[in-house]
């Protein structure tokens, strides 16, 4: 290994050690207040969405949050055409397991009218958008439908770094939404 190889090296675990480390202290800029790291077995995505979608119910926007290699809140939301919010807490968040709550149609309705205003709908469907994602920067994913009928389909943009301004504030604004509802812990 030469020393430039080496200085690559150094500045490649310089970012990975930083990477997660900014996004917390983002998130706690935010008033966003991420647990103590908990040692929590995190199920693989694909074994509890089927049971929790609610019968004849319509998509209508979600927000995920996924892993990286610290301590980067991770969890995902799901609003239905019917009014139900569900929320699956995995790591380093407050409400761990399986959360729901009942929301009326406005709340739907702030989401698009934001989604609108920020030109959500006209963005990249990744960020970034040529090159492939950080393995250590967690990737957000939101979706949304233009209406509640179901007729649209879901405009859905994955963000793992280099996101315009206007993605990150609508990320922002979907995770406070979020943190201002009651919510009931669905016990298995």
């Amino acid at each position: 290994m030469n020393l430039r190889d080496l200085l690559y090296f150094l500045i490649f675990c310089t970012l990975f050690c930083s990477s997660c480390s900014t996004r917390q202290a983002a998130s706690l800029k935010n008033n966003k207040k991420p647990d103590s790291v908990t040692e929590t077995k995190v199920e693989s995505q694909s074994t509890k969405p089927a049971p929790l979608k609610p019968e004849n119910s319509i998509e209508l926007a979600s927000i995920m949050h996924g892993s990286c290699f610290g301590s980067c809140p991770v969890y995902a939301a799901k609003l239905y055409a019917s009014g139900k919010l569900v929320y699956i807490g995995k790591k380093n968040v407050s409400k761990i397991g399986l959360w729901e709550t009942i929301v009326g149609p406005q709340f739907f309705k702030k989401i698009t009218e934001k989604a609108t205003e920020l030109g959500y709908f006209s963005l990249e469907n990744k960020y970034p958008v040529t090159g492939n994602p950080l393995q250590d920067l967690p990737t957000t994913t939101t979706t949304v439908r233009p209406s509640d009928d179901g007729s649209v389909n879901l405009k859905k943009v994955s963000n793992n770094f280099s996101a315009p301004k206007n993605l990150l504030q609508f990320e922002r604004f979907f995770d406070e939404l979020l943190d201002n509802l009651e919510w009931k812990e669905v016990k298995n």
